[in-house]
């Protein structure tokens, strides 16, 4: 439905699901932070991977979905069951905003996206549509300090006060600083993120990396819970194509 977009990847192949019989059930937790640590610290090239598909892919299948959330996030009194309509909310933050029809949120929204990884689907849809805030969660501190050093924004050097600059002329008067927070966490306990306070969450293989539907329903609820669905708040699952995940959906 309107709810969640679902991109499929192909069949299983090589999976990311973690084996059962590895996860002890009083340190869950523990388990997947070790083996995440383990798997960054042993293959480095592991930090430059995009599961799955690349951000175009993606966006291609998702882009009126997306667009609704954006136009939603812009004018969040709204409401999602009104028509986003031509409100004048078409991107201008880049150059091929209008040939590709991408709505702007106009520097308003949340995105988070749940056990991020290496990936930079989250980074590039905050971006492109122009929401107001990302983060970038995940269970391994490591894998988040690299992507702190490549796309947080709380710092005070002088790209990132150019970078608001730039965002505070093309915003005008309703200009919000844009912000990319990195946060560690588990992603069936995300209770440093607000109910119900996401335009878009991202799940990019996190579902995969879970052991077992009780943790994988866990996580589900967790991006139910924290997404605004109504207005026009949407889940973004990109896993592999099973008929066991479309039934957790």
């Amino acid at each position: 439905g309107e709810r969640a977009a679902a991109v499929s990847a192909g069949p299983p192949g090589e999976d990311r699901a973690m084996d059962r019989d590895g996860s002890p059930e009083r340190r869950e937790e523990d388990y997947y932070r070790s083996h995440w640590s383990r798997v960054y610290r042993e293959d480095p090239s592991q930090l430059d991977r995009e599961w799955h598909c690349g951000y175009e892919k993606a966006i291609a299948a998702i882009l009126p979905f997306v667009n609704r959330a954006a136009a939603c996030a812009a004018a969040p009194m709204r409401g999602a069951r009104d028509d986003p309509g031509d409100d004048g909310a078409v991107a201008t933050t880049s150059g091929n905003a209008a040939a590709t029809g991408k709505v702007s949120a106009r520097g308003n929204g949340l995105v988070v996206d749940v056990g991020c990884g290496s990936s930079s689907m989250g980074y590039e849809m905050w971006n492109d549509f122009h929401f107001g805030h990302l983060v970038l969660t995940d269970i391994d501190e490591g894998v988040l300090r690299t992507m702190r050093e490549r796309f947080g924004t709380e710092t005070n050097d002088d790209d990132d006060a150019e970078a608001s600059k730039t965002s505070e002329a093309a915003l005008g008067d309703g200009y919000q600083k844009r912000t990319v927070r990195c946060v560690t966490c588990d992603a069936r306990d995300m209770s440093g993120v607000g109910t119900a306070s996401c335009a878009v969450v991202v799940d990019k293989g996190t579902l995969d990396a879970l052991s077992g539907d009780d943790h994988k329903t866990a996580m589900l609820r967790e991006c139910a819970r924290i997404c605004d669905f109504t207005n026009g708040g949407i889940i973004v699952s990109v896993s592999f194509a099973a008929a066991a995940r479309v039934a957790l959906l």
